[in-house]
């Protein structure tokens, strides 16, 4: 449902953020990186882009670790 709604506003930075947020809580790395991507064109928004990087940072090393 939160995919959809962000292919059908893919400028909509309050559905990018919600895709972002699942994608992370399920694991799903690749789908958070690229939905970030795309936030980082639409949204000025520097703290809530930097805590999301932060987030897929520790995901990143936490994959690196296993």
């Amino acid at each position: 449902f939160i995919s959809r709604a962000a292919e059908l506003e893919p400028k909509s930075p309050k559905y990018l953020i919600l895709t972002i947020e699942t994608a992370i809580r399920i694991g799903n790395r690749e789908e958070a990186r690229r939905r970030y991507d795309a936030l980082r064109l639409v949204s000025d928004d520097r703290q809530k882009l930097q805590t999301l990087k932060e987030r897929l940072d520790e995901m990143e090393n936490k994959d690196r670790k296993l």
